[in-house]
């Protein structure tokens, strides 16, 4: 018996080994993130390039170097991320939370923000500084060095413009004491505080704000949803 293999045969052949390549791939890969002797942080979680790498910079990372990477956010928001989360928390040194309303970046404008996080070696507890919904990096910079002094800054200022005005208020110190705060706001009295998620507030009198007068909400999952009112402060 002669066998002729005409074109779109090999074609359907060609395409049924891509398939079959990249199932491979993606599964090997899924299989790989998903070790818990690989990446004991990210037990219980999907697997996920950014999360592994972050894992992989600790564990390669002198005890006296520093690691700065820029990611998304979401293993400081999500509920089931809770061990990469505390492990961050020991680590961080600074966390920048910066938004993309002005186009600054390269990426996608759709892509509302990213972190800027500078990681060291572990720590007992946390003690780190971080701001949030920043628009453009010189903001922090100049907030580091300001003086405290006139108006508090918000997401926009009063022409509904990106408010890019600098504030030492803007920079906020996390500790044990803060983590507290952020779990009277999302979590229940059956969460760690290290567990706690991240809360991100442009200055300190919104985090004051926050506390004070938000209540927690249970979402369809595992998340929690914040509700508040939070007004302008002069």
């Amino acid at each position: 018996m002669k066998w002729v293999l005409n074109a779109p045969t090999i074609q359907a052949s060609r395409a049924r080994a891509a398939v079959a390549a990249g199932l491979t791939e993606t599964l090997a890969t899924a299989a790989f993130l998903g070790s818990v002797a690989e990446f004991p942080h990210l037990r219980n979680q999907a697997p996920d390039l950014y999360r592994a790498f972050i894992e992989q910079c600790w564990q390669h990372a002198s005890d006296r170097g520093l690691t700065s990477l820029i990611h998304p956010r979401s293993h400081f928001t999500e509920a089931k991320a809770a061990p990469l989360r505390r492990e961050a928390y020991l680590r961080l040194r600074r966390n920048w939370n910066i938004t993309n309303k002005l186009g600054l970046f390269d990426i996608n404008r759709d892509e509302k923000n990213f972190d800027v996080a500078i990681y060291g070696s572990r720590r007992a507890e946390p003690d780190f500084i971080m701001a949030s919904s920043v628009h453009h990096p010189r903001v922090i910079n100049e907030s580091l060095i300001h003086d405290g002094s006139g108006t508090l800054p918000a997401f926009r200022d009063d022409n509904d413009k990106w408010d890019l005005r600098p504030h030492r208020e803007r920079i906020l110190h996390v500790d044990l004491e803060r983590l507290s705060a952020w779990k009277s706001i999302l979590e229940d009295e059956n969460t760690s505080v290290l567990d706690t998620r991240m809360v991100y507030t442009v200055n300190s009198n919104a985090m004051q704000i926050l506390t004070l007068t938000c209540h927690r909400t249970p979402d369809e999952g595992s998340t929690a949803t914040v509700l508040c009112r939070v007004e302008r402060v002069h």
